[in-house]
């Protein structure tokens, strides 16, 4: 009986020694965390069978190495995982041995991690667009903050076209950026997907555009400085459409005056005017115009204070005309060569303002002394006074440019006044 109970009591004690050298060869996981795709997480400190902690050692992923990156207890989930990774990190640590010292062990921690899709979403997820309507589309993360890498793509660049941040024009794809510009181009349906490194269904936005059966409206004259008496015609594409308009930068009704001939220019104005056919109406047409004296190109004499026959010319400079001083010629002077007196130029002629005397415009001249009057803008171009032998002085007010050898050769130029100058390459050295 005794023998018995002591066999039962080895093959209990075999079982036991069997179970627990199973448990032994097995990794001890910690708990189990969650990770998103693209987020940086930090494990917790091993547990260690004794005392504590001393130095975490290398850490690696043992499945997924491609999809996570390891360094000691940091990690950072990417490349497209979201499945479960084990991580696996080496440490060492302290505790006192059984004979009051202490003692450095080493040890292995499992970390058990799930890597969770970032969920991307689209500010909308359809929108029904008219040909000409601009719109813009941005994505949103959950959890926020986490930025994978994208591409936005048209799947039709006829009917909607789309431009990236810090971009110029309009193209097919445009990657990486947190929001994009839809431009509806014409009547059709095309879907806008934004591929992204998450794991999940790139999100969508559908796009409609709609048929524009609109009346379109257009004017073959510019904004801008446009010559007294220039006559403006509006061009309807709708036959027999009312076209409306108000030349005092109203918005125009259909109770405004009706187009019926081109609009004559005496007065600078703005002109806005709107079309009206089969019950509907277009877009405000809108255009502004500075009606000036003389066109561009057109050069013509002015008499200044002193009774003295000035050459002027008109150019355009931006959006604007003004005038210069001279036909920027060489031999063609803005004065009689033999002037000796003094001369004033000035500030507007015509209500237009003069911007710059123009190259050559005073060369070998003999006038004695300039003047010109307060300008906001003025440019003294190259070899404008080139052999001035009599210029003693030239007094301008306010900002002046002068360009390069302005003054070449003016030997006794004595008294130069500006209240603001830019010289570009030494122009007055010769003065």
């Amino acid at each position: 009986m005794k023998k018995q109970l002591l066999t039962i009591h080895r093959s209990v004690l075999l079982g036991l020694c069997v179970i627990f050298s199973f448990f032994l060869a097995q990794p001890i996981y910690a708990q189990t965390h969650e990770v998103n795709v693209g987020e940086s997480y930090t494990l917790p400190n091993p547990t260690p069978p004794a005392g504590s902690v001393d130095h975490i050692g290398t850490g690696r992923c043992t499945n997924k190495s491609d999809c996570i990156a390891v360094s000691g207890l940091d990690i950072k989930v990417y490349n497209y995982y979201t499945g479960t990774a084990t991580i696996e990190v080496e440490y060492n640590y302290t505790y006192i041995g059984t004979d009051k010292k202490p003692k450095v062990g080493n040890g292995t921690a499992y970390y058990s991690v799930k890597c969770k899709p970032t969920e991307v979403k689209l500010s909308k997820t359809s929108l029904e667009l008219e040909v000409g309507d601009v719109v813009e589309l941005s994505y949103s993360t959950s959890p926020s903050g986490l930025e994978p890498e994208v591409e936005w793509k048209t799947s039709d660049t006829n009917v909607a076209k789309i431009e990236g941040e810090n971009r110029h024009g309009f193209e097919e794809a445009v990657s990486n950026v947190k929001k994009i510009t839809v431009w509806a181009v014409s009547a059709g349906t095309c879907v806008i997907k934004l591929n992204c490194n998450t794991g999940y269904t790139a999100p969508t936005c559908t796009i409609k555009v709609k048929e524009d059966n609109r009346p379109h409206l257009t004017a073959d004259i510019a904004s801008g400085s446009v010559k007294k008496g220039t006559k403006v015609t509006l061009t309807c594409d709708k036959a027999g459409a009312d076209i409306r308009y108000t030349t005092d930068g109203s918005a125009p009704t259909k109770s405004s005056l009706k187009y019926n001939s081109p609009i004559v220019l005496n007065e600078s104005i703005t002109l806005k005017a709107i079309a009206f056919a089969n019950g509907q109406e277009s877009e405000v047409l809108e255009k502004k115009y500075t009606v000036v004296a003389h066109d561009e190109g057109e050069i013509f004499t002015y008499k200044t204070v002193e009774g003295v026959a000035l050459t002027m010319k008109a150019f355009r400079y931006s959006n604007g005309i003004y005038l210069q001083v001279g036909k920027g010629e060489v031999g063609s002077t803005a004065i009689d060569k033999n002037y000796t007196g003094k001369i004033t130029i000035p500030a507007k002629v015509d209500e237009m303002e003069v911007r710059q005397i123009a190259e050559y415009a005073f060369d070998d001249c003999k006038l004695s002394s300039v003047s010109i009057p307060e300008i906001n803008s003025f440019r003294i171009s190259p070899f404008s006074f080139r052999r001035c032998p009599n210029l003693k002085e030239i007094r301008i007010p306010n900002c002046v440019i002068v360009a390069q050898e302005a003054f070449k050769d003016c030997s006794s130029l004595e008294t130069i006044v500006f209240s603001r100058i830019v010289i570009f390459n030494n122009s007055l050295q010769a003065a």
